[in-house]
């Protein structure tokens, strides 16, 4: 796997820590034959060589998945990347990237990671964002655990400050993935669900058709 540091592509194979936060129980709901949160672990650990989720509840829903749990300490995604950085930065220090996805989107491409990092080399950039049809989705993003610092610092500091806010103090760079379909989309209802579920059976990667 390519890692990338300070923006150059290596070839020496690095680890990647991968994060999923979730917000809500959305991601509890039945797909397939499993809970939609099953399926993003499923796409998302080929990609990393570890796999944490984030909740802020307790006792959290998702021990059952059998993967550490860590807390926020406090609402909102910036606290949840802070609290994946912290972690990485306890437990893989070898580790210089925290990658992210979203709980609630089971169809995302199974070459994420490894584009965001290929994204932050061609573009000299501190960190690297999905995009979908040119609109940023940072969460699913590529996050450098040198900055968790800085990102503490914002919390305390300025609370109301949002991500993009952040990052445009620093150089994000965006992976653009195809327009067609949704790669990115959520699972809010009835109807997300049966097109996920279709799209999950006919083997189709990483876009529900709309």
């Amino acid at each position: 796997m390519i890692c990338v540091i300070r923006g150059e592509p290596s070839a020496v194979p690095k680890r990647w820590v991968g994060m999923i936060p979730v917000r809500d129980e959305r991601c509890l709901l039945p797909l397939a034959g499993r809970a939609v949160i099953e399926h993003v672990i499923e796409r998302a650990s080929p990609q990393v060589s570890s796999l944490i989720l984030c909740h802020g509840g307790a006792p959290s829903p998702l021990g059952r998945l059998g993967l550490p749990v860590v807390a926020p300490q406090s609402g909102g995604f910036f606290a949840a990347i802070l609290a994946g950085l912290d972690w990485t930065a306890a437990h893989s220090r070898e580790t210089p990237w925290l990658a992210t996805f979203a709980a609630d989107a089971p169809v995302f491409p199974r070459d994420l990671v490894e584009r965001l990092g290929n994204a932050v080399g061609a573009q000299g950039a501190d960190m690297a964002w999905a995009a979908a049809g040119g609109h940023p989705m940072p969460q699913f993003g590529l996050w450098p655990v040198r900055l968790r610092r800085d990102i503490r610092r914002v919390l305390v500091k300025q609370p109301g400050l949002g991500v993009e806010a952040w990052a445009a103090r620093h150089q994000p760079a965006w992976a653009d993935f195809a327009p067609e379909g949704e790669p990115f989309v959520s699972v809010n209802g009835p109807d997300d669900l049966s097109s996920a579920a279709a799209c999950l059976l006919s083997g189709a990667d990483g876009a529900i058709p709309r």
